[in-house]
This record gives C-alpha cells, sequence and structure tokens, in this order.
C-alpha cells in the first residue's frame, strides 16, 4: 500500500537469474544447476527441500494470518 509523498523509495525485486539461482543456492549449501530464472520464494523452497506447489497461494504476512 502506499500513499503519495509516504515512499522514499519504490523497489522490486525481480527473480534472479539461472546463475545468480545457483550461486544462491550453493551458498545454502545446494549443488542444483538452474537453468531458469527464479524468485526468491522458490530458492528457499529448493534450500528447504520443499516442493513448488507447496509454497504456490501462500499468503504471507498479514495476508498469511488471513489464510489459518
Amino acid at each position: 500500500m502506499r500513499r503519495p509523498g509516504r515512499c522514499w523509495a519504490s523497489i522490486d525485486f525481480g527473480p534472479f537469474d539461472p546463475d545468480e539461482a545457483t550461486a544462491w543456492l550453493a551458498l545454502e549449501g545446494v549443488d542444483r544447476d538452474m537453468r531458469r530464472p527464479a524468485t526468491l520464494a522458490e530458492l528457499y523452497a529448493i534450500a528447504e527441500d520443499r516442493e513448488r506447489d507447496e509454497i504456490a497461494g501462500e499468503g504471507f504476512g498479514f495476508a498469511r494470518a488471513l489464510t489459518r
């Protein structure tokens, strides 16, 4: 939610390119060669050995509280 005059910056976090995603996973101790861009949420799911479908549609913050 944004209000005019209340935001210093608008920052978008796009997906990691395949090389960045592979490097991020390596830092987490995961040996996997990514062949497509991946979001940070997808990378955490891979690092935690969770299937992608398990995180699909999962809310966070206030939205997550409403789904529980």
